[in-house]
């Protein structure tokens, strides 16, 4: 499993999911966790059952970990890093904004994210 997760994972601090891609991800974990439980159909776990007998969290709680961490790497970084520079292009944009809903981005994610800040697990997983 920890292969598996590894590469599934990887680089997901970049990732910019909405809510059905967070939730498909959690679908295929708790479906390899279940598969390494060797549970069959007849044989049902709950969602919590099944990560607290893994001693696993959810994944989308993992990414959105990953995400803040590599947000405050890089607002630690000096403000001539690439990063930081497109980031200041970001927010100073002007002129009329296209029209429709906004496309999910890596801002978009985060600014859900902190409006979801009551969420019970951010006390416990981010410091």
């Amino acid at each position: 499993m920890a292969l598996v997760k590894s590469i599934l994972l990887y680089n997901c601090g970049t990732w910019s999911l909405t809510k059905q891609e967070e939730h498909i991800l959690n679908i295929f974990h708790r479906r390899q966790l279940g598969t390494i439980l060797n549970n069959k159909y007849p044989t049902v776990m709950k969602n919590n059952g099944l990560h607290q007998k893994t001693g696993e969290t959810p994944i989308s709680l993992t990414i959105l970990e990953a995400r803040w961490r590599l947000f405050g790497h890089i607002l630690r970084q000096a403000i001539t890093t690439p990063p930081n520079v497109a980031m200041t292009k970001y927010f100073k944009t002007e002129g009329s904004k296209q029209p429709g809903r906004l496309k999910t981005s890596i801002v978009t994610t985060q600014r859900r994210d902190l409006k979801s800040h009551n969420n019970e697990h951010w006390p416990t997983r981010l410091h």
